[in-house]
This record gives structure tokens, sequence and C-alpha cells, in this order.
């Protein structure tokens, strides 16, 4: 069952990240650098809120807080806000120049 949860949410994750993207680019038209800024703080919020369930969690189980807690809350963020910026910036900029080719063909 711990498998179904996590594909699961990694499933609802992808779609929350595609749809950051195509808000941004499709209803905002934000060039494609502000997009992958956005989403990768976005992402870099979750994996923070991630972090701090695990922390409650291992509290709660053990009743100690361990300092690699205080170490986690900074790399798990830049750890996937990273790459989030990286994806998010080369889908975007291949939707930008996909609407600049479609408009090029339609005029």
């Amino acid at each position: 069952m711990l498998r179904k949860w996590r594909w699961a949410a990694w499933i609802v994750s992808s779609v929350a990240f595609a749809a950051h993207i195509g808000y941004e680019h499709f209803k905002t038209r934000h060039l494609p650098g502000s997009i992958a800024r956005d989403a990768a703080v976005a992402v870099a919020i979750g994996a923070f809120l991630v972090a701090v369930a695990g922390m409650i969690y291992s509290v709660w189980v053990t009743s100690a807080l361990r300092p690699a807690w205080l170490l986690a809350f900074v790399l798990w963020p830049a750890f996937t806000a990273i790459p989030a910026f990286l994806v998010a910036l080369v889908i975007a900029t291949l939707l930008k120049r996909l609407r600049l080719r479609t408009n090029r063909v339609n005029r």
C-alpha cells in the first residue's frame, strides 16, 4: 500500500507542477525565467513543508529532535528547487518557441 501512496504523491506533484507552468505560460504570459523561478519557489515551499512534516512525525514517534532536521530544512528545498527550476525553464522555453512558431505559421 505504501508504494501506491508514493506513486499517487508523484502523480499529484507532477500534475501540480505542470499546471503551474501551464497557468503561468498560457494565462499570465510570463517569460520562461519568471515561470521557472515561480515554479522552483513553489517546489521549495512544498519541500520545506515535507521536511517539517517529517520532523514532526519523527519527534512524535521517537520523542527526540535530531540536529539533522535543521539541515534538512535547508538542503531538501534546495535539492528539489534547483532541478525544478531547470526543468521548468526548459519546458517554458519550449512552450514559448512553440507559441512563436505557431503564431508565425498562422499569419
